[in-house]
């Protein structure tokens, strides 16, 4: 006879969802414990529970079903409610992504992974303990960590190989390679660039699809400037502190221009104008012996 609140005529078909529903988790001992919780869940909640009234339709029924219909007495089919079936699915999911997060954070270098961590060994060990509303609780709170975790983990990850340019004894440009390093450039020059590794910005998707380059000013070890420079070769951007110009004769653009740059737009004589990057500097000095108007 069927236990819980409905009396179920089988609780075969009971077993088969929340089999189906738990399928998605990899680890078996995570998915084997919340298969229970879930044929619990499913079977103790009478939106599930479909009042039968006829015998006719239920040949080879148990005896006992047959009996308390005849008898007036309650039996119930299993019907999943689409509300019962979301709830859980939901919940399977972020164990399944908790059980991946033991596997992908094995080492444990930062303290937001370590939280991480905890989290999901207490998630995937002692969720069937937990009540439905305690679960899923844990569970976002785990996921906007995983968000904060995979955010830092995109945002030290090298986009690039390290590459420098050397100017002098005191200047070098160098090569940003990670999103971090992207945003930090930002913040000692107090830039437009603050904000790249959290996304404050659209500076960092041009770095980490592959539109644009950034190189950094290194004068005496610290940031002077920063220069963009576009996938088709073309100098983007190239601003100092404050996003203050830079003077593009100065000889420091000079080296970068010859190492990574084939074209510079400028706006000359109110048009802009597409030049070489060998003829910058002969059209910069000529602007520069102009009289002004």
């Amino acid at each position: 006879m069927g236990v819980g609140m409905a009396n179920f005529i089988s609780e075969g078909p009971i077993e088969e969802a929340a089999r189906s529903i738990a399928s998605i988790i990899a680890d078996r001992d995570v998915r084997m414990r919340f298969e229970r919780r879930a044929f619990r869940a499913l079977r103790d909640d009478p939106r599930n529970a479909r009042h039968l009234r006829r015998t006719a339709a239920f040949d080879g029924a148990p005896a006992w079903a047959l009996e308390a219909l005849a008898t007036g007495k309650p039996v119930h089919a299993f019907v999943l409610h689409p509300e019962c079936r979301r709830v859980l699915s939901a919940q399977a999911a972020g164990l399944q992504s908790m059980a991946s997060v033991l596997h992908a954070f094995g080492a444990m270098k930062t303290d937001k992974q370590r939280a991480l961590v905890i989290m999901a060994r207490e998630l995937t060990a002692f969720h069937h303990t937990m009540s439905s509303q305690t679960l899923a609780a844990k569970i976002a709170a785990a996921q906007r960590m995983r968000a904060a975790v995979d955010a830092e983990t995109a945002a030290q990850t090298r986009v690039c190989a390290p590459q420098r340019i050397p100017v002098s004894t005191r200047e070098a440009w160098v090569r940003i390679c990670t999103l971090q390093e992207l945003d930090d450039t930002g913040a000692a020059l107090r830039n437009c660039l603050r904000g790249a590794a959290r996304g404050g910005n659209g500076y960092g998707d041009r770095m980490s699809k592959g539109f644009a380059a950034f190189w950094r000013l290194e004068r005496d070890g610290a940031p002077a400037a920063v220069a963009m420079i576009l996938a088709n070769g073309v100098l983007g951007e190239i601003q100092g502190p404050f996003n203050r110009p830079v003077d593009l004769r100065d000889p420091a653009v000079a080296a970068l221009l010859e190492a990574a740059v084939t074209q510079v737009n400028l706006h000359v004589f109110n048009r802009n104008v597409a030049v070489p990057r060998e003829r910058v500097r002969q059209l910069l000095e000529f602007i520069e012996q102009c009289p002004a108007a």
